[in-house]
């Protein structure tokens, strides 16, 4: 019972000491299947263009999903209309095939962190006012089949 109890409190501590998210949105993937052109979109409003933030890449697909990566376009449309692209790769398994997201059974959850670093690290939002963020696949099949979901999060850095 003792080390139930403490299993329990060491879960609680763990699961509590991620970054609390500033900004979130996920949107569900149909069927899991995304055809090419799709834009999944979120809007945010900003208050805070003093402190640094990091953006991730969040995803969930199934163990059946055939590549070990995953390319993006993520638009950002700014408060002033204007408008960029980046193109982000999604490294989703290790060098054996090993899956590197989270899970247990059929489903991986990931937090992207690409190339070693996050999407954007420390990055500070130039103008307040609302973001329109938006992920579209850039992989060569018209259609990707097995992702569940995607999305964008960010988070307050700590400095």
């Amino acid at each position: 019972m003792r080390a139930l109890i403490i299993g329990i409190l060491l879960s609680a501590l763990l699961i509590g000491c991620e970054q609390p998210a500033a900004h979130v949105f996920v949107r569900e993937i149909p069927n899991g299947e995304w055809p090419q052109g799709k834009r999944f979109s979120g809007e945010f409003e900003v208050t805070d263009t003093l402190n640094s933030h990091h953006f991730y890449v969040t995803l969930r697909h199934t163990v059946d999903y055939p590549y070990s990566n995953l390319y993006l376009f993520v638009h950002t449309k700014f408060p002033n209309g204007r408008n960029s692209r980046d193109t982000v790769e999604c490294i989703l398994t290790d060098r054996a095939g090993r899956w590197l997201g989270s899970g247990n059974g059929f489903v991986v959850d990931n937090k992207i962190v690409s190339n070693k670093v996050m999407y954007k690290y420390q990055k500070k939002f130039p103008l307040k006012g609302t973001y329109v963020f938006g992920v579209e696949h850039a992989m060569r099949p018209d259609t990707l089949h097995e992702i569940l979901d995607v999305g964008i999060r960010i988070e307050q850095s700590e400095q």
